[in-house]
C-alpha cells in the first residue's frame, strides 16, 4: 500500500504542525483500492483528509473489512520501505506484528542496483552500487535492532528457502496461526 511512506506531511508545515495527513496520501490510496484491488466502493469510503491517528484507524479498518469479506483472518502489509517507518507503525497500529526477512547482502545490493536501472522511474533514478550496499546495511541493522522487540520476528531468507518447515513452524507460532503442511506446497 505504501501507506506509511505517504502518511506524514514532511513538506507541508501547517499539516505537520496539526498532525494532518499528507496531501499525497489520498491519491495513492484511492489508486490502491480502485486500480490494484478493484474495489472503488472502499475508495469512496476513504476520507480525503484527516488527523494521522484517526485516518490510520479508518484505513486499517477498511483493510480488515476487506479481509473479512475475503474470509481471511489477517491483513498483511508488505511494503519493503516501511522498514523506515517502524516507529510510526508501532504508534498507529499498536497490535501489529512485524516479520523481518533478512536476505544475503550482496544479492540484495545487486538486485537493487539492477532493478533501479531497469525501472529508474520507480526508484527515483538509477542507484549507485555504493548506495545499494549502504541501504542494505542500514536496513539490516534496523531489522536486527527491532528484532529484539516482542512484536517483531527476524528470519533469514536463505534458511526459509533451504528448510521452510523449520522456519515456518516458529513463525506461525509467533503470528498465532496453525502451521499446515500445505504451506510448503500451496504458496498462494
Amino acid at each position: 500500500t505504501k501507506y506509511f511512506i505517504f502518511l506524514q506531511p514532511h513538506r507541508e508545515p501547517r499539516r505537520k504542525k496539526y498532525g494532518v495527513i499528507s496531501q499525497q496520501l489520498y491519491p495513492v490510496l484511492e489508486a490502491f483500492f480502485t486500480k490494484d484491488l478493484k474495489r472503488p466502493d472502499l475508495a469512496k469510503r476513504l476520507p480525503r483528509i484527516g488527523f494521522i491517528g484517526w485516518y490510520t484507524r479508518v484505513f486499517f479498518g477498511l483493510l480488515h473489512e476487506l479481509a473479512w469479506d475475503s474470509k481471511k483472518r489477517f491483513v498483511v502489509e508488505k511494503t519493503p520501505e516501511h522498514i523506515d517507518h517502524l516507529d510510526e507503525i508501532e504508534r498507529y497500529v499498536p497490535n501489529a506484528k512485524v516479520v523481518h526477512i533478512l536476505r544475503n547482502g550482496p544479492e540484495v545490493a545487486a538486485s537493487m542496483y539492477e532493478v533501479s536501472r531497469e525501472y529508474p522511474k520507480w526508484w527515483k533514478g538509477a542507484s549507485s552500487l555504493n548506495y545499494c550496499v549502504n541501504r542494505w546495511i542500514e536496513t539490516a541493522q534496523r531489522s536486527l535492532t527491532y528484532s529484539k522487540k516482542e512484536n517483531h520476528y527476524l528470519l533469514r531468507y536463505e534458511h526459509l528457502v533451504c528448510d521452510p518447515e523449520t522456519v515456518l513452524v516458529p513463525l506461525c507460532e509467533f503470528l498465532g496461526v496453525p502451521f499446515e503442511a500445505g504451506m510448503l506446497t500451496n504458496y498462494q
